[in-house]
């Protein structure tokens, strides 16, 4: 793992800077680096979609800016989700952001 600078476009959309180290490393994982997070969920799914929503907002902005046009047809969208791998991105960020709001599988309790 090496962490990958943002570019302006990338800081530029973010709210809070103080996740440019956590998206720096993220940007720089493998495939096969981001998938080690799927072994974690969150504690709260209401709260993890809302943010995971608020993240492909700024993912459309991104892809709309680099194309030089406002619109972004869902396909496009689409296309970029499974290009970039953002659901194994997203997930990767959410556990670094808020380590206190996932839990690991294999930690979970099985209820008799």
């Amino acid at each position: 793992m090496k962490p990958v600078r943002l570019t302006s476009e990338e800081i530029e959309i973010l709210d809070d800077k103080s996740d440019i180290p956590i998206l720096e490393i993220i940007k720089g994982l493998s495939l096969e680096e981001l998938n080690y997070f799927g072994e974690y969920s969150p504690k709260d799914l209401k709260y993890y979609n809302s943010e995971q929503n608020n993240w492909l907002a700024k993912e459309k902005y991104l892809i709309a800016a680099r194309k030089g046009s406002p619109e972004v047809s869902p396909l496009e969208l689409v296309e970029d989700i499974q290009r970039n791998h953002n659901p194994e991105r997203y997930r990767a960020y959410f556990v670094l952001k808020y380590p206190n709001k996932v839990f690991r599988k294999s930690e979970e309790v099985a209820v008799v």
